[in-house]
């Protein structure tokens, strides 16, 4: 689930517009969401409580406070700020920032001031970001890890079904026993990707780690 916080200007001078209606780059956003498979690009939904954290101003400085408090209420960690404004008389000027990946990139497009000028800017866009994603999925599908979790348990039955949960998840390879005994269990979790994903599948199985440095404790969600 990708974000998108689209601000827009007429003329890069302009007070940046974002919930107001004269923001007619959101509007095109909202009038064509991309999915495509498990990849949905949408933009940030108008509900109050998005309104109330986030502003034109914070996005475009990448206000880091306001982007975490929109990635919990949303549940996503992928932003985008997509800043628009008109390049001359024909064209759309977009810079695309993620203060995740810590990356910009600026994108022209070009055509007459129409929605269709808008509708281009975001197939270009979710081109670019489906690329991005291609290319970790290629560096990810190349990496392993392992990370070290101690699990507290009331009965032995607890953790042979984590264990079982755990080694049902896709990216994992393997789970091996480091110790055990009195109620607890200390294991690795060997992975093929990122943290990130290991961490949305374990939430996807009802669990959560949590980090304490150099391991992690794990527990029923």
């Amino acid at each position: 689930n990708i974000l998108i916080i689209p601000t827009f200007r007429e003329f890069s001078g302009d007070t940046p517009l974002l919930w107001e209606e004269g923001n007619l780059w959101r509007k095109a956003w909202e009038e064509k969401p991309y999915q495509q498979g498990l990849i949905k690009i949408s933009p940030l939904p108008s509900t109050e409580e998005n309104m109330s954290v986030m502003t034109a101003e914070r996005a475009l400085s990448q206000d880091g406070i306001a982007l975490d408090k929109i990635a919990r209420i949303n549940g996503t960690t992928d932003i985008y700020t997509a800043d628009a404004v008109y390049n001359g008389i024909e064209g759309l000027t977009v810079t695309l920032r993620s203060a995740k990946k810590g990356t910009e990139e600026t994108i022209n497009v070009s055509g007459e001031r129409s929605p269709q000028l808008f509708e281009d800017a975001i197939t270009e866009i979710t081109a670019r970001i489906n690329n991005t994603i291609k290319q970790q999925d290629i560096a990810d599908s190349q990496q392993k890890s392992e990370i070290t979790v101690l699990y507290k348990y009331n009965a032995i039955r607890d953790w042979l079904s984590l264990e079982k949960t755990l080694k049902s998840i896709a990216i994992v390879d393997a789970i091996s026993i480091d110790a055990i005994g009195s109620g607890k269990v200390q294991f690795k979790i060997h992975y093929v990707g990122n943290e990130d994903k290991l961490q949305r599948a374990v939430r996807d199985k009802y669990y959560n780690l949590r980090s304490f440095g150099s391991f992690y404790n794990i527990e029923k969600i």
